[in-house]
């Protein structure tokens, strides 16, 4: 489960069926994946411009809701494979989540455990 609020208690509550993966971020990582980016320009092309564009803190929560997360390898200069144990090897995956509004006054916990 994963909950994220204002300063009021006022948000929103996240759980999955199974166990899932949360990451909540004020930078917004997939800046450069939207239309209409800069990464065509000539400024952009600058490294230090790119990071300081994706870098900056934004005034929003970029939840990402994931079942699971494989790794990235790098045992050896990152051309070794990922160790067996943390890759995703099924062919198929499914999962759900629910999203739901709270308030600062809700039991989270209580409603953390309710059924689909």
């Amino acid at each position: 489960m994963a909950y994220l609020t204002n300063d009021n208690g006022i948000g929103i509550l996240v759980t999955g069926d199974p166990l899932i993966c949360f990451a909540a971020l004020i930078i917004f990582m997939m800046i450069l994946n939207l239309p209409g980016n800069y990464q065509n320009t000539e400024k952009m092309r600058k490294p230090q411009i790119l990071i300081q564009l994706m870098l900056k803190p934004r005034d929003l929560v970029n939840l990402n809701v994931d079942l699971g997360q494989m790794g990235v390898g790098g045992d050896n200069s990152w051309g070794a494979l990922i160790h067996t144990k943390y890759r995703l090897l099924d062919k198929k995956y499914e999962y759900s989540f629910r999203i739901r509004p709270v308030i600062k006054d809700d039991d989270i916990l209580k409603l953390a455990k309710e059924k689909f």
